[in-house]
């Protein structure tokens, strides 16, 4: 087995914060995409440039879900795994499904009179929700899983990745065209979030699994290669362009698109894992807030949007402004609440962190 240091946990931690705190932004961006009924925009340049994360961001969160799910596991133990994951997934999915979420929908409908089947951000709680609970009754089948992938070479592992990828997306889309004979949104939205995407995010979390048995690696000097092809992918997927494509093309662009996106993941993963880092004050404050923070941001943001557009007209501005009133509004509600005993049981924050929080002040 892998043995983890502690200053790669720390390495990941700060990934894991970095992709959560990415969130907001990106869900910001969503606002100014030509689609929506919130800002009045020309073009989807703001959105097209923070979509640059989207194709690799939850798979990576996933592929750390799993890597620590193991490591719970093995230096842990069932008992501490099974506790673990009741107050730090469970509780705050149950708060956010009757409150956040609910409020969310209540401020997006209220501007917009057009109602969603949508959990919004909170799919991703629920799935991981549903994998852990898979995790914890299922380990063992798991770990001989994970152990039989680990026999293979990076490049079998990342080819199956992409057959699976490819699979997943031609079965979701004949079940969609089934259940859309029904002409029931609710049951699509009950099929997407309770099926589909445990599904589809049970395969990164295992091969993060993978990642803690076994160390897979990619010479540096391929890292440049890499990231310009994952830029030239993403480029043409945005593009009107893309459309034009006959089935074959895309079936081709849509697999190397896999392939590369998985060794992206896999760089980036590498990186952060390898990472010298001290657990300092400014480091430890936003990994233990990010949580908070990603998890309370929508009825913020919105309220933000509604107040900048009334008194904002340049796009750009807009952007800048509902970010900063985003990140730091979350922030000071992140702070309040881990003053409060029911706030941090609700949102899994340890009561040590507000004293991290004083003591990056003090310094």
């Amino acid at each position: 087995m892998m043995q983890t240091k502690f200053e790669r946990l720390i390495g990941l931690d700060l990934l894991r914060c970095i992709l959560m705190l990415i969130g907001p932004m990106y869900h910001i961006a969503h606002l100014f995409h030509e689609n929506n009924k919130i800002i009045p925009i020309q073009n989807n340049t703001i959105y097209d440039a923070l979509s640059l994360t989207h194709p690799f961001r939850m798979e990576m969160f996933f592929i750390l879900s799993g890597f620590f799910s193991s490591f719970l596991y093995e230096k842990k133990g069932y008992q501490y795994f099974k506790r673990s994951r009741i107050e730090k997934i469970l509780i705050p999915l149950f708060f956010s499904l009757i409150i956040i979420w609910p409020l969310t929908q209540y401020i997006e409908y209220s501007i917009t009179s057009i109602f969603k089947y949508s959990l919004n951000h909170i799919w991703f709680l629920l799935t991981l929700g549903i994998i852990s609970i898979i995790y914890y009754t299922k380990y063992d089948l798991l770990k001989t899983i994970i152990l039989y992938i680990n026999r293979r070479n990076l490049y079998q592992i990342i080819i199956i990745v992409s057959i699976l990828g490819i699979v997943s997306i031609f079965l979701n889309f004949i079940i969609e065209s089934f259940l859309n004979k029904f002409d029931s949104k609710f049951l699509i939205f009950i099929y997407k979030n309770l099926i589909i995407y445990p599904l589809i995010y049970i395969v990164p979390t295992i091969l993060g699994s993978c990642l803690y048995y076994k160390d897979y690696n990619i010479n540096k000097k391929y890292y440049p290669i890499i990231t310009v092809g994952f830029i030239i992918f993403h480029s043409i997927f945005i593009s009107n362009y893309y459309n034009e494509l006959n089935s074959i093309i895309k079936l081709i662009l849509r697999s190397g698109y896999i392939i590369n996106t998985s060794l992206l993941i896999l760089m980036i993963f590498n990186i952060f894992r390898n990472l010298s880092l001290n657990n300092n004050g400014l480091i430890k404050f936003f990994v233990n807030s990010s949580f908070t923070i990603y998890l309370i941001h929508p009825p913020i943001l919105y309220l933000n949007a509604i107040l900048v557009n009334n008194y904002i007209e340049n796009t750009f501005s807009q952007f800048i402004i509902i970010n900063l009133l985003t990140y730091s509004q979350s922030i000071i509600f992140f702070i309040i609440i881990s003053n409060l005993k029911i706030g941090r049981i609700l949102f899994a924050i340890k009561k040590s962190e507000l004293n991290v929080f004083k003591k990056f002040l003090i310094h």
